[in-house]
């Protein structure tokens, strides 16, 4: 029997535009991922957090899954993200995911019903699967193109928005919904209480299932979708024992963990050097052990951004770079 591989897909190792611009370098350890840059075979493409999901996480659609936790058929739904817009000269932040912004299950609740009794003519309905995940119901389809909320990059222009057939409909109701957003009571709670505000929402397509690898098991280490795979979370404390005891039993493993993506977006450099030199002591550092110990055959480490892509590192199979490799926040330079 071959021996076994490991994915690691960690979203966020590209840095925000304002990291980029500083060279927040001297922050981190960034010995880890300079042995993945010295020795590995790069692969660079486009990939975005959503192409990570539907290729390494999703054994059936999003919208699927979102349907099954709400209980709902699949009859003209429609995925909405709250999400907090902070305005930046002629450029958007967009921050979304509930590890960025905490909502509750009653402020999502809350806000859906005050939505339904706002759009009864329309015949409009919100449901609050997720406090960070709701779905609308229509009347009929809403045909239009957008990004996943976790796809746009740190900072985006008026370009991306709402496109397609119902496309100005989605922007239209996107305007009316902030309007409302702006002065409800739960924002003017959350703002006493010092947390983002929820002053937008971000309509969006669904995300298919094209998982690469179905035989791998996979582990989750995510407070924004470890719903998705609720059967793949574990404590992080096992994360590297399970996945030594996975691959010892010859059984290859895909670690999703998008434990950089919160202080990324939200620029917390303190916290973003915190988890990056956690994920290099407590996971990967194990798991180049274990390539060494002659157990693995490859291990893989999977990004998204702008140089998005994948770096395979094999066991005596090193592919010196020349270059220089630091590493200075673009993934895959």
């Amino acid at each position: 029997m071959s021996k076994p591989n490991i994915v690691l897909v960690l979203p966020g190792l590209e840095w925000n535009q304002d990291w980029l611009q500083q060279n927040v370098a001297a922050y981190l350890n960034t010995d880890w991922i300079e042995e993945f840059y010295s020795k590995g075979i790069k692969d660079k493409k486009s990939l975005q957090y959503s192409n990570l999901l539907s290729q390494y996480l999703l054994d059936t659609s999003f919208l699927n899954k979102a349907l099954h936790v709400a209980e709902l058929e699949n009859k003209y739904v429609t995925m909405i993200s709250p999400v907090f817009q902070n305005m930046r000269l002629h450029q958007m932040s967009v921050l979304c995911g509930n590890e960025i912004l905490g909502i509750s299950y009653t402020e999502a609740n809350l806000l859906c019903e005050q939505l339904n009794a706002l759009y009864q003519d329309e015949q409009y309905c919100f449901h609050a699967v997720r406090p960070d995940l709701w779905l609308l119901e229509s009347r009929e389809p809403l045909v239009f193109d957008s990004p996943c909320p976790y796809d746009l990059t740190d900072l985006i222009d008026s370009q991306v928005k709402a496109i397609g057939h119902d496309g100005d409909k989605i922007q239209l109701l996107q305007s009316e919904i902030q309007m409302f957003l702006y002065d409800c009571d739960i924002n003017r709670q959350r703002k006493k209480k010092s947390q983002f505000q929820i002053n937008g929402v971000w309509f969006w397509k669904d995300i298919p299932s094209q998982i690469k690898y179905p035989d791998y098991e996979v582990i989750v280490n995510s407070k924004n979708i470890a719903w998705l795979r609720p059967e793949t979370v574990v404590d992080v404390g096992v994360i590297a024992e399970i996945i030594y005891r996975l691959v010892t039993e010859k059984r290859s493993v895909i670690l999703f963990s998008d434990i950089l993506y919160a202080p990324n977006h939200m620029l917390h450099l303190e916290e973003y050097a915190k988890r990056f030199s956690w994920l290099g002591a407590q996971i990967i550092e194990p798991i180049l052990q274990m390539q060494n110990d002659n157990i693995l055959n490859k291990i893989e480490l999977v990004s998204n951004g702008q140089s998005g892509g994948a770096i395979q590192l094999k066991r005596n199979k090193f592919f010196p770079s020349f270059k220089k490799t630091a590493y200075k926040g673009l993934w895959i330079d």
